[in-house]
C-alpha cells in the first residue's frame, strides 16, 4: 500500500512539473477579459524569458497570441455614439525599465495587417513613455491619412507638439525587423542609431524627453510598450502584429 502510495504521489509530482514546465516554456496571454486602463490587470504576457503588463483602453481588445506573433487590435463598432477615451492595447516592459545613461538594443519585427483602414489619426506601434503629462519622448507612429506609412519620432521641450521625425518607415505589405540602438541621457540628450532588415535608416543625435523636475513620473524611470495607441475611429478596423520583440541593456 505504501509502495502504491509512492508511485502515485510521484506520478502527480511529474505531472505538475510538466504542467509548469510547459506554460513557462510557451508564451500565454494572462487574464484577457480582466485587461483594462490599469496597467498589469489583465492581458499579460508571460513567457519563460520575460513578463509584460497589458493594458486596454476604448474599443481595443486584449492581445492575443497567433502562431508565433502577438496580435494587436481595435475591431470597428456598429455604435454612432461618441466615444470619450482613446483606443489602446498594449504590452509594457514595466520590469524592465529603461534607465538613463544606459546603452539599449530594442529588437522587433512588425506588420500592420494588409486590412487595416486608413487612419484619420496619427497613432503609435511602440513607444518609450516618460510621464503621463507628455506624449512619448519616442516612438514608431503610423501617419494620419496612411494605411501602413509612418515614422520614428522623437520629443522634446521645442518638438513637444507634433514631435520630429528621424526617419520614415512603410509597415505595409511585409514584415519589417527593426533593431533600436539608443541611449537618453540625464541631461535631455541622446543617441539613436536604427536599422530596418539589418540596414542603417538614421544615426541621430539630439535632444530628447522633458526636464524630470516638470514630471510626475520621479523615479528616472523610462518604459517601453508596443501594440496600439490611437484616437477614437469605431467605424473602422486596425491590426498590428508583433514577433521576437526584445529590449536588452548592453552595458
Amino acid at each position: 500500500m505504501l509502495v502504491l502510495l509512492k508511485k502515485i504521489v510521484y506520478v502527480i509530482m511529474v505531472y505538475m512539473f510538466f504542467c509548469t514546465y510547459t506554460f513557462a516554456s510557451n508564451p500565454a496571454i494572462i487574464d484577457a477579459s480582466k485587461c483594462s486602463s490599469k496597467m498589469g490587470e489583465g492581458g499579460n504576457y508571460h513567457s519563460k524569458q520575460t513578463k509584460l503588463a497589458g493594458k486596454c483602453e476604448g474599443n481595443a481588445l486584449a492581445p492575443i497570441i497567433r502562431n508565433d506573433r502577438i496580435v494587436f487590435s481595435v475591431p470597428s463598432q456598429n455604435s454612432v455614439i461618441r466615444q470619450k477615451s482613446n483606443d489602446r492595447t498594449e504590452l509594457a516592459f514595466t520590469k524592465t525599465p529603461i534607465q538613463f545613461n544606459k546603452n539599449y538594443l530594442i529588437d522587433f519585427k512588425v506588420q500592420i495587417d494588409p486590412k487595416s483602414d486608413i487612419t484619420n489619426n496619427f497613432y503609435y506601434v511602440m513607444q518609450i513613455w516618460q510621464s503621463p503629462e507628455y506624449s512619448p519622448i519616442f516612438g514608431l507612429r503610423v501617419d494620419r491619412g496612411t494605411k501602413a506609412r509612418g515614422a520614428f519620432v522623437i520629443r522634446n521641450e521645442q518638438d513637444h507638439l507634433a514631435g520630429k521625425r528621424i526617419a520614415r518607415v512603410d509597415l505595409a505589405s511585409k514584415e519589417k525587423h527593426y533593431q533600436i540602438y539608443l541611449n537618453i541621457n540625464d541631461n535631455l540628450t541622446g543617441k539613436i542609431k536604427i536599422s530596418e532588415n539589418s540596414k542603417i535608416i538614421v544615426d541621430w543625435d539630439g535632444l530628447i524627453g522633458y526636464p524630470i523636475e516638470n514630471s510626475s513620473n520621479k523615479s528616472r524611470l523610462l518604459i517601453m510598450k508596443f501594440g496600439l495607441y490611437k484616437g477614437p475611429e469605431p467605424e473602422k478596423n486596425f491590426k498590428v502584429s508583433f514577433k521576437d520583440v526584445a529590449l536588452k541593456q548592453m552595458d
